[in-house]
């Protein structure tokens, strides 16, 4: 079987805003979106509504072996710290390259400050 080159993108949330509290993805399953293990997360997190500051919001993983079992932050490496999204009137953009332990299940986490109200839009990459 020949090797393809290709980025499966999935989308994570749009127009998603919260204070204070983590948001999680839907389940991704990755068996067949995942063929050299590279991930790249998407995002733009800005002010919502009112707020005048976008809160800091910090990305992370977690990990299943089975879509319904439980899922969990790695124990090792970067133990599912994806980065840092800045915070600020005009928020930000931007693209956070990682390298996820292996595993068939994955599920990304959102995690708002509570300094402001952030509007978050994101998609993960993988190829």
């Amino acid at each position: 079987m020949a090797y393809r080159n290709y980025v499966t993108t999935i989308p994570l949330w749009k127009d998603t805003a919260g204070t204070g509290g983590t948001y999680t993805s839907d389940q991704i399953d990755l068996r067949e979106a995942n063929r050299k293990g590279e991930f790249t997360l998407t995002y733009e997190v800005g002010a919502s509504g009112l707020a005048g500051t976008a809160a800091t919001t910090n990305f992370k993983y977690v990990v299943s072996d089975k879509s319904s079992g439980n899922y969990r932050a790695p124990t090792n490496g970067d133990k599912g710290t994806i980065g840092t999204a800045g915070s600020g009137a005009d928020g930000s953009q931007g693209a956070l390259s990682f390298t996820p332990v292996t595993a068939p299940f994955m599920k990304i986490l959102a995690v708002i400050g509570t300094s402001g109200t952030s509007r978050i839009t994101a998609e993960l990459n993988v190829r």
